[in-house]
């Protein structure tokens, strides 16, 4: 529910990338919690998926706060958003590397694993 709400907030309004991403964090979040409880220790690296986002917000502010790039003709500093947007997305993609290798290694039919739903 909260990664659909993000993702067509991000379909719907792009420019609000910071916001929406919250709620698609809120989603992993959720996920990662399931894994630590399946994994323990070995999830350490699924917590990109989760912080990703969080992770986001305040360095934009950081860097909008600090003037980063010039001013566009909408009053925005377009190279923070792009700074933040870019360690934002690489963060999540170590997340969803771990995530990828764990899934892979998953046997199906296990009932030991969970299910999100």
């Amino acid at each position: 529910m909260l990664f659909g709400l993000g993702a067509a907030g991000m379909v719907v309004a792009p420019w609000a990338w910071v916001l929406c991403g919250l709620f698609i964090g809120g989603a992993f979040l959720a996920a990662v919690v399931q894994c630590r409880e399946v994994l323990g220790r070995a999830a350490w690296p699924l917590w990109g998926t989760a912080l990703a986002w969080p992770i986001g917000l305040p360095l934009y502010a950081v860097l909008n706060a600090a003037g980063l790039g010039p001013v566009d003709e909408y009053g925005d500093r377009p190279a923070a958003g792009a700074l933040a947007f870019s360690v934002t997305a690489g963060v999540l993609v170590i997340g969803l590397v771990a995530l990828g290798g764990w899934l892979a290694m998953e046997r199906t039919g296990s009932t030991r694993y969970f299910a999100l739903a």
